[in-house]
């Protein structure tokens, strides 16, 4: 007889437990939804409540950090945004209430804000495998290995960004100047022409041309 309570007991227990988290999982995306709304609105005071209720539930909660740092960044609070968004890397829960694709671009621009390039770096090689036909990942890859003094892998991802979008002026401006430091006139010349042709508001590409020419 006593058998047959513990199991019973064990039954009602894990009846409850499984209960609690279909709740979990039915009212947690209905918060989230709410706060998105609030944040749309500028109620972030409100929207903020509800995330940290959430975490304070469920600290593993990709979509709720993911949030809190979308408040910090509407608040103008970068360096607290950073962090949410380090955390739900660490998660690394990308499906459903966090958009990847979105996310990266976020993280990218706040490591480089914050002087992290290799981390950016790395947020930028991930985008070009989220979005292979995106050129500006491309660039941003480009541009990176170029201010970090690996001009043949910037080279690359140039050229690259420019197979998807020939009238990239800033990607030709970039390659130029590699060209031009790398000691190959004709082609920085070929490139900086079509930087100017493209964006006439680039003046470094004047400059440089100028320069080539002078020389």
């Amino acid at each position: 007889m006593s058998f047959i309570v513990v199991i019973i007991i064990i039954l009602g227990v894990s009846v409850g437990v499984l209960a609690i988290f279909l709740i979990r999982m039915v009212v947690a995306p209905k918060q989230l939804a709410t706060v998105n709304t609030l944040i749309q609105q500028g109620r972030l005071s409100s929207a903020s409540r509800i995330v940290r209720g959430i975490i304070s539930k469920n600290p593993s909660s990709s979509p709720a950090h993911y949030y809190l740092g979308l408040i910090y960044l509407a608040e103008e609070k970068p360096e607290l945004a950073l962090m949410e968004f380090r955390t739900v890397n660490q998660i690394g829960q990308f499906e459903g209430e966090v958009p990847e694709t979105d996310f990266r671009k976020r993280i990218s621009a706040l490591y480089e804000r914050f002087n992290q390039v290799e981390e950016a770096l790395k947020e930028h090689i991930l985008l070009t495998k989220l979005e292979p036909v995106v050129a500006e990942h491309y660039f941003n890859c480009g541009r990176l290995f170029d201010e970090r003094g690996k001009t043949d892998i910037a080279t690359k991802y140039l050229r690259k960004a420019l197979e998807l979008d020939p009238r990239m002026g800033k990607a030709h401006a970039r390659l130029g100047l590699i060209l031009y430091r790398s000691k190959h006139p004709v082609e920085s010349r070929a490139e900086l022409e079509m930087a100017i042709k493209l964006d006439p508001s680039h003046y470094e590409s004047f400059y440089y041309l100028g320069k080539l020419l002078k020389e």
